[in-house]
């Protein structure tokens, strides 16, 4: 008999969830120490935080869609919730980067020699939209983790209700 998918990623689960973590909270820590320490009063330390924060996106979104995928594959509902709650946090950061770095690129540059203007205007640019496609990938996730965690109400149902005790073989229920 052959073994649905389901089981055949059963054995992978905790490797994967270990490694997907790993990408999200390396990163994450890599990115602290990088701005350490935290001046957030300051218009350079900001801007700063702000432009490093782009390099440092792609590895904790792609932990966080490993999450998703995995979590859905073998409906383990709690990581998806968590799934939920990392995109909107981190789409929320996101959104309020957008916001504030451009604000700060603004007061900064007039202290850039004309001469490197450019090469300011261009890496204010790219960070904006590492940002923004990092939000929506985020935002994305997060929906489309609460539309998985939606998608099957006869499932959601039945948990709510409780499943019947199993000993010794299938339930009948």
């Amino acid at each position: 008999m052959e073994r649905s998918l389901v089981d055949r990623l059963r054995p992978l689960a905790g490797p994967v969830y270990c490694t997907a973590w790993l990408l999200v909270l390396i990163t994450v820590m890599d990115f602290a120490l990088a701005v350490w320490p935290f001046q957030p009063g300051a218009i350079a330390w900001r801007y700063g935080a702000g432009g490093l924060l782009g390099g440092y996106l792609l590895s904790p979104i792609l932990g966080v869609a490993m999450i998703a995928l995995l979590a859905r594959a073998l409906d383990h509902r709690r990581m998806l919730w968590t799934v939920v709650a990392l995109g909107l946090i981190g789409g929320l950061v996101l959104v309020i980067t957008m916001v504030a770095f451009p604000l700060d690129a603004v007061q900064l540059r007039g202290r850039v020699e004309e001469a490197e203007r450019w090469a300011f205007d261009v890496g204010v640019a790219k960070a904006l939209v590492k940002h923004l496609t990092g939000g929506v990938a985020l935002l994305w996730l997060a929906g489309g983790s609460f539309r998985a965690l939606r998608s099957d109400p006869k499932e959601s149902g039945r948990r709510q209700r409780g499943t019947p005790l199993m000993v010794g073989g299938e339930s009948k229920a």
